[in-house]
């Protein structure tokens, strides 16, 4: 009995069916013989089951460290992740002008000196913001480039678009969420807690207000951490639309049969 290409769910496992037209007698002969593939088809061969060939769900890890991606979906995938870069930035100036309220030292002390090339004489606001937007615009466009890679694929374009605002949504919120934990973890500790491993930073930094330099300092690394939760919980959850297949067991042929 020979393959079919009924069971293959993308275009790429198409091309791949059509790349490697193989029988279930001469793919049985192989596996039964232990006869080693090349390395090409290790990962894109097809399994024969049933007068079906599908293709293997799991797929090894070098889809990711080299992935294949279709030319037309590239300037999608490329506007998708500066969108998620420009939101990035707004957030992060919006952030770093409300945090700069809280604790001015953080900004003066610490974050003027490590972005120092950035500042253009206009303002400590005006650099505040700059500086907001530098540290999040990178974040924003390798978030969005992943949920792009995730998502734009095999699917039409609208429902891609969809739900990778659902998944930047995810995340915003995640980071929204953490920060105001972090907040609130801060104000809970108050201002007569023991700050004793952070007096290595005072004493460098010549800090004269502790307690809202940690708060936001709280603020700025639990919204790193809910952000970064919220890409996994967002590639977890958010997942394309398997295309429809033909189930069951047919020996019916679509398109020209596999040799």
């Amino acid at each position: 009995m020979k393959c079919t290409r009924a069971a293959a769910t993308s275009s790429r496992d198409r091309n791949i069916l059509d790349r490697r037209r193989v029988t279930a007698k001469t793919l049985a002969r192989k596996r039964q013989q232990g006869r080693s593939l090349p390395p090409a088809d290790r990962d894109h061969w097809a399994i024969v089951k049933d007068g079906l060939c599908s293709v293997p769900k799991g797929r090894t890890v070098w889809k990711y460290i080299i992935p294949r991606i279709a030319l037309t979906d590239v300037p999608v995938m490329m506007l998708i992740a500066l969108r998620g870069g420009v939101i990035a930035g707004l957030y992060g100036i919006v952030h770093d002008q409300i945090t700069y309220s809280i604790s001015p030292e953080y900004f003066t002390r610490l974050k003027f000196e490590q972005f120092r090339y950035a500042d253009f004489g206009l303002g400590d606001r005006v650099f505040a913001s700059t500086i907001g937007f530098l540290a999040t615009w990178w974040i924003g466009f390798m978030v969005a480039w992943f949920l792009a890679r995730r998502l734009v694929a095999d699917q039409p374009r609208d429902q891609a678009l969809r739900q990778v605002r659902k998944g930047v949504m995810c995340i915003v919120a995640f980071s929204l969420v953490f920060g105001f934990a972090g907040s609130g973890y801060g104000l809970w500790r108050g201002p007569n807690a023991d700050y004793s491993s952070w007096t290595w930073a005072f004493r460098e930094l010549s800090v004269t207000e502790p307690w809202s330099f940690v708060r936001v300092a709280y603020i700025h690394n639990a919204g790193y951490l809910g952000g970064f939760i919220g890409l996994i919980v967002a590639l977890a959850v958010i997942r394309p639309t398997a295309a429809q297949s033909t189930t069951g067991k047919s020996t019916s042929f679509i398109g020209a049969p596999l040799q």
